[in-house]
């Protein structure tokens, strides 16, 4: 009887994953800070997250809004808008405060710029029914949590969306960020919205794959600004100090 306690007892105290360290929550919140945060990460075979902090932040919900970048991606390429990497989006001359947006843009430059005037058009020569229709078969339509757009993003990145893999696997390539330390593999896409910043991303380490999600909101004890960029940041540093990036 006393083995059986004993071996309880350590399957409790046990870090959530073995590719974590036990003081994982510890080092979140070291990142974090006095920010209004919410932060996920689920690694692919496990059936719950293996973190989640800002549990309250997690669970609820706001509006993903027309700067929803990674869906848009998705459904222009299926109704082909975008064949690949290579798709150009000729410039018609209009001035941005934006400099980056003053110019042709690449597929990447689209996504990692968040380039309004490319966002539009595809908005336009899509219509309003085919987004509407696929944000519903993606679980995106309305307001969503944090929690749901780190299953949507799992789905995406692993290839399991209800629509052809071929898709999936054409727009996938277009949120691959690089290779890093020990080997990592890292994709993601920034978002932002009236009151929002978020970044959403997969990591491949060796033999574990990791989807991750970060939100953002204004927070009266921190004066940083919530932004896109700072959201993949602060992204970034969490995978950092648990080891995987």
């Amino acid at each position: 009887m006393k083995q059986i306690y004993f071996l309880l007892a350590f399957s409790f105290l046990r870090p959530l994953s073995a590719g974590l360290p036990p003081d994982s929550l510890k080092r979140i919140q070291g990142v974090f800070g006095k920010e209004s945060a919410c932060f996920v990460l689920k690694e692919k075979a496990a059936s719950k997250n293996q973190i989640t902090f800002g549990k309250k932040l997690c669970e609820s919900s706001f509006e993903l809004g027309d700067r929803a970048l990674l869906p848009l991606a998705i459904t222009a390429t299926e109704r082909g808008l975008i064949q690949d990497e290579k798709t150009l989006f000729k410039w018609d001359g209009t001035r941005y405060p934006n400099k980056l947006w003053n110019k042709d843009q690449f597929v990447t430059d689209w996504l990692q710029n968040q380039v309004s005037w490319v966002t539009d058009r595809l908005r336009l020569q899509i219509g309003a029914d085919p987004i509407e229709k696929h944000l519903k078969e993606f679980q995106l339509d309305g307001l969503v949590s944090t929690n749901r757009l780190l299953s949507f993003s799992e789905k995406f990145f692993l290839r399991t969306l209800p629509i052809k893999k071929e898709t999936q696997e054409v727009a996938r390539r277009f949120f691959y960020i690089g290779k890093y330390r020990e080997g990592s593999e890292v994709w993601g896409q920034k978002a932002s919205g009236a009151d929002y910043a978020s970044f959403v991303g997969h990591l491949v380490l060796k033999n574990q794959t990791w989807t991750f999600t970060t939100l953002l909101k204004p927070s009266k004890e921190s004066s940083e600004p919530v932004t896109a960029e700072r959201a993949q940041a602060l992204s970034m540093d969490a995978l950092t100090e648990l080891g995987l990036f």
